[in-house]
């Protein structure tokens, strides 16, 4: 019964980008993730589709990003860092959007409360 509740109110979960960073090789930009789980059971995170922009332009492709099976303790808040692909020509327009704060993330995390399979939506936060 636990999970099923818990499961119901994953729409609570918080979901924030709240740090930007482009790799040494410009292959990757590196976010860091605030996830707030006031749930009752942990939560672990699979995998994400994930969109960067600088207004109307789009810095990444939306490719599935890896999560590696974080694991967000119930009722506990976990920062972590991913990492998504980038290709030379984003590379600089990622680093330009960075340094002028204007980088926006949007997308879903996929995860699982118990067995039962759950997308949280991902917000641009504080802190960027």
């Amino acid at each position: 019964m636990q999970g099923h509740l818990a499961t119901m109110n994953s729409g609570s979960v918080d979901v924030a980008a709240t740090e930007y960073t482009v790799s040494d090789d410009g292959e990757h930009l590196s976010t860091t993730l605030q996830i707030r789980n006031p749930t009752r059971r942990d939560i672990v995170f699979s995998s994400g589709i994930l969109h960067a922009h600088d207004g109307d332009v789009q810095l990444t492709d939306g490719t599935t990003t890896s999560l590696d099976g974080v694991r967000i303790p119930a009722g506990e808040t976990v920062e972590t860092t991913i990492h998504i692909d980038l290709n030379s020509e984003q590379s600089s327009e990622a680093k330009t959007a960075i340094e002028s704060e204007s980088v926006t993330l949007s997308g879903t995390i996929r995860g699982e409360i118990g067995e039962k399979g759950v997308s949280i939506p991902v917000t641009t936060g504080e802190g960027q």
